[in-house]
């Protein structure tokens, strides 16, 4: 019994794995989803920048901005 549970774990595990596979293929070559994608990652970095920021983040800031300057 518990061996059909571990296979179905595998099974199950590989199915999401494909399927989120597919769906990153089917952004890369579709606009539309390559779009959605971007917005996607737009949206998480916003989520970040919402975060108070530290003197870490600062600092990192900084660094990029002066590597962007250069």
């Amino acid at each position: 019994m518990r061996r059909h549970n571990i296979l179905f774990y595998i099974a199950a595990s590989g199915l999401v794995s494909l399927s989120f596979s597919s769906l990153v293929l089917a952004a890369s070559l579709n606009d539309t989803g390559q779009q959605l994608w971007y917005n996607g990652s737009a949206m998480v970095a916003m989520g970040h920048a919402a975060v108070d920021r530290t003197a870490w983040h600062r600092w990192l800031d900084a660094a990029a901005g002066n590597v962007l300057k250069a």
